[in-house]
């Protein structure tokens, strides 16, 4: 038996153009892409909004860009108060706004 995961799973990208671990996210005033990266000392991760990639400034779409494009068509953005996984731990997700960095993931956490 198969059991739903309670968490959307998000993962820390290395690189600025990532099409495997970007993700919509609702930005209040309008849905975006974003990319997780790295870690703060104080336990925050960030998220980057990077360009769009169904932008139509393009002039030739590789494989990859439609399987980006079609895989975030049909992926919840992530809302503001969500809780996410990243690495096995569970962080609240703070939307700031349409700007580069977009959100913060603050850890939650775990009662005694």
């Amino acid at each position: 038996m198969l059991v739903a995961a309670k968490h959307r799973i998000l993962t820390v990208s290395t690189a600025l153009v990532d099409q495997t671990n970007s993700f919509p996210i609702n930005l209040r005033s309008k849905h975006a892409t974003a990319l997780l990266k790295q870690q703060y000392p104080t336990g925050l991760l960030w998220c980057l909004q990077v360009p769009d990639p169904t932008n139509p400034a393009r002039e030739v779409y590789t494989q990859a860009d439609l399987a980006e494009r079609r895989r975030l068509a049909l992926t919840h953005p992530v809302q503001h108060g969500e809780t996410v996984e990243v690495n096995g731990q569970l962080y609240t997700v703070r939307i700031i706004g349409p700007h580069e960095m977009c959100a913060v993931l603050e850890p939650q956490l775990l009662e005694a």
